[in-house]
């Protein structure tokens, strides 16, 4: 396979109509927009919907071919560059014309007319919240199921992120649970998009989603050259995702609160906050942080280790616990908990995490052992954070079988 990403034309458009069929036809929101709809039914709305974007000259359409099977088309992405045009928008022919002016003419029937316009309604909704001015966005990317895993939708995806890479820009789509491993591959993050205390904490329009990755990555070296209890969840080598993590944990180990800290720790803590400085040189400030509401959290939480960690031993801290998207609920979230807690109960010392989310993290947790014993109401203004301060004491009979 030879692959040629090249803008998309009028004659590609039956062959991006199918495989727009062929890659979302098993998604549970296909069978709610086309109930008991065949694929020849539904093909023309696919096929008039890819000519009426290369028409747009918002829209960059692209086709990846492949040069080495006469030029097929094996691959569909469609992108919004803001302030730029597209360069090959299609002129197209007087049939196409007339049908993409009433997209109705070629709507099936039987299709949900309600279901798919909320859908676009609820995507427009997201968008408004989300894009900020600069954004680039994915529309749509798609490859043909014979071609998958051959590096046909990385091809098309590094298409618009060199765009992005130019222009400083950050990129914003939505991603199935098919597609996310790839865009989760290539530097997008959702793990902490819907936490209360992220959206508390940052400022959306601000946010910079490389310095935050390169902070969490020095905070993740500071936890590794500390040696403190981290873990990593893979998906199985059967997987697709084979090389990805899909899961990890980060605890602070217990810490008696009359010893001083170790001189690593000391080191390591200067070591921090230096990369944290050279961040905000590199790029340009914190990433949307708000410097005052992240003082205030740490003042209050301060206040509450002083208050619940009576242990004077110290205690095992979540400081991080995150599960990829598509991995959740298949019980991840709770071994990555258990691989502590196991080795606190035969250690004899209590756990304690701070949660910013009640339902249903806390009944998860309280399962696990967990007890609530303290909030942190963090307000600023009208805006508004709770975090569930829990903690767990040792398991005697797991300590002493």
């Amino acid at each position: 396979m030879s692959i040629q990403i090249r803008y998309a034309t009028e004659a590609d458009g039956p062959a991006l109509g199918q495989i727009n069929i062929d890659s979302f036809k098993h998604q549970r929101y296909w069978g709610n927009v086309f109930p008991g709809l065949d694929d020849a039914a539904i093909h023309p709305v696919k096929h008039f919907r890819s000519l009426e974007k290369m028409a747009d000259p918002t829209v960059h359409v692209l086709s990846a071919v492949d040069t080495a099977a006469g030029d097929q088309v094996v691959g569909y992405a469609r992108w919004t560059i803001p302030g730029e045009s597209n360069p090959n928008v299609v002129a197209l022919s007087e049939e196409a014309k007339k049908t993409t002016a009433d997209m109705s003419s070629v709507m099936p029937a039987g299709m949900s007319m309600p279901i798919y316009r909320d859908f676009f309604t609820k995507m427009k909704k997201y968008r408004g919240e989300y894009v900020k001015e600069d954004d680039m966005i994915l529309d749509f990317l798609a490859t043909s199921p014979s071609a998958q895993g051959k590096g046909v939708g990385t091809r098309l995806l590094r298409w618009g992120m060199d765009q992005a890479d130019a222009r400083n820009a950050r990129i914003y789509l939505e991603a199935t649970a098919d597609g996310y491993p790839l865009y989760r591959k290539h530097g997008w993050t959702t793990a902490f998009a819907e936490d209360p205390y992220f959206q508390w904490l940052f400022d959306n329009t601000k946010y910079n989603i490389h310095r935050n990755a390169a902070s969490l990555a020095a905070h993740f070296q500071y936890g590794l050259n500390c040696k403190t209890p981290m873990f990593v969840a893979k998906a199985p080598p059967s997987d697709k995702r084979s090389s990805s993590v899909v899961g990890v944990c980060w605890w602070y180990s217990p810490h008696p609160p009359t010893k001083p800290v170790s001189w690593t720790v000391w080191a390591q803590d200067w070591v921090l906050s230096f990369r944290q400085l050279l961040y905000n040189v590199r790029f340009g400030g914190r990433g949307g942080l708000n410097m005052r509401r992240y003082q205030l959290w740490k003042s209050m939480q301060k206040e509450t280790h002083d208050a619940v960690w009576t242990d004077p031993r110290g205690y095992y801290f979540c400081n991080v616990i995150a599960v990829s998207a598509e991995m959740r609920g298949q019980g991840l979230g709770r071994k990555l908990v258990e691989v502590v807690t196991k080795q606190a109960d035969r250690e004899g010392i209590p756990c304690y995490l701070e949660s910013s989310k009640g339902v249903p993290n806390l009944i998860i947790y309280q399962k696990l052992g967990f007890e609530l014993v303290r909030e942190i109401n963090c307000v600023d203004g009208d805006d508004a954070c709770k975090l569930y301060c829990m903690v767990r004491q040792p398991n005697e009979k797991a300590r002493f079988g």
